[in-house]
């Protein structure tokens, strides 16, 4: 088998960095971090860790005398092939952007220094597109670039890296798929490969999500203060004893993906009323966004199959009831965006929902709109799906991706 990389640099040793090169060191791979900082370089090297981490002041000490070795500059040999994890920082600029200048640097010095195949590995924090532009700006072509974001939480980076829920790598050249089975192969954590944009995106995915639960707990306690008779602790630790957190009977995750809104009875009509209630106290703000944001994908979606089909298109829609596993129809999202096009003169709609049939029937065959309990294949039809019903998910896999328009984001692209 082809060695695809002799060692191992990882370029930026600060929280994430060191972290990345003694769990790789600790796997026997032969590891050199890099760091122009020289007074960190000389504090590693007398094992003076300048931020708590557990594990790795233990592991500076045991490894340091083994593979892994620690420089402010590049030393690398002319033979040996290298695969570099860059981990240094960028920081907001005033304007609110990244300040990517630092690592475009590091690319390009790498790009000075090797001579040998090079794999460039980032785990610096980027946006969407970032990875592409960098690696528009390399000219040889014997380096190869991705994105690696990482997921580490101070204090428990250790635990964190080695033994990981998932490793994500954004690539684009086949070869880098094969350096990270290589590379992470001794690791057990779940590895997702997916393009640079879409790695890029998911550490931002990550950290949005992160802060917003924050702010969400945050807005109701702000509102909670305002009553003194409202134990605040006491409210919180009841919601954490929800069993969807611990998947039982559904996991919290399941909430955690994106459609076309929510809707149903309850959560529409709720969130109205705590919005309209909180303005009293000047705390509505972020209920009105997540209002607005409930429209704003709604039209969005809406937009998406009316700019696909046609007014004399065969459109089925897979799934009306407001959620799967039920029949309940009552503010159902599916449901506006069939009235949403029979307002438009849509004539050749079709509603498949085994649960929701006898109900759906009452109200749209007289409007002359066909019913179905279970989907049927035709090639001149758009199916629509609306929920993750097992049955609409099996069927789909059988059908060509072009008839299908995904408001769940639920089937994978072919």
């Amino acid at each position: 088998m082809k060695k695809l990389f002799d060692e191992i640099c990882v370029v930026g040793l600060g929280f994430v960095g060191l972290t990345t090169a003694l769990s790789f060191a600790d796997k026997n791979y032969k590891v050199i971090g890099i760091d122009k900082d020289e007074k960190l370089v000389k504090s590693l090297e007398n094992n003076k860790i300048p931020f708590f981490e557990p594990f790795l002041n233990k592991k500076l000490k045991s490894l340091k005398k083994k593979n892994f070795s620690i420089n402010s500059q590049y030393k690398l040999q002319k033979n040996k092939k290298y695969l570099f994890f860059i981990c240094v920082g960028t920081p907001l600029k005033k304007n609110l952007t990244y300040d990517i200048s630092n690592l475009i640097k590091t690319v390009k010095l790498i790009e000075k220094k090797v001579s040998n195949d090079a794999y460039i590995f980032i785990k610096s924090t980027i946006l969407p597109g970032t990875t592409k532009k960098i690696e528009n700006l390399i000219k040889k072509k014997n380096i190869i670039i991705c994105n690696n974001p990482e997921f580490l939480r101070e204090g428990h980076a250790w635990k964190d890296f080695n033994y990981a829920d998932k490793i994500v790598v954004g690539y684009e050249k086949k070869i880098v798929k094969e350096v990270t089975q290589i590379v992470y192969g001794k690791f057990k954590s779940k590895i997702l490969f997916v393009n640079p944009e879409t790695s890029e995106l998911i550490k931002q995915l990550s950290n949005a999500l992160l802060s917003t639960l924050i702010s969400f707990s945050n807005n109701f306690a702000m509102l909670a203060e305002k009553f003194k008779g409202v134990d605040i602790k006491s409210a919180f630790d009841s919601i954490k004893l929800d069993g969807r957190f611990f998947g039982k009977p559904a996991q919290i995750s399941s909430y955690i993906h994106p459609g076309f809104g929510f809707g149903g009875y309850c959560l529409p009509k709720d969130i109205a009323a705590i919005s309209k209630f909180s303005e009293k106290y000047n705390q509505s703000s972020f209920f009105k966004s997540v209002i607005k944001i409930n429209r704003d994908i709604f039209n969005m979606q809406l937009n998406k199959v009316l700019n696909s089909t046609k007014k004399n298109s065969f459109i089925c829609f897979l799934g009306l009831s407001f959620k799967e596993d039920t029949d309940d129809i009552r503010f159902s999202q599916p449901l506006k965006f069939v009235n949403a096009l029979i307002r438009r003169n849509y004539k050749n709609l079709i509603l498949c929902d085994k649960l929701a049939f006898e109900k759906l029937k009452k109200i749209y065959e007289k409007k002359n709109i066909q019913v179905l309990k279970k989907p049927n294949y035709n090639s001149r039809t758009k199916y629509i799906l609306c929920n993750k019903d097992r049955v609409f998910l099996r069927f789909l896999k059988k059908i060509p991706h072009k008839q299908i328009i995904d408001l769940k984001y639920t089937i994978d692209k072919k």
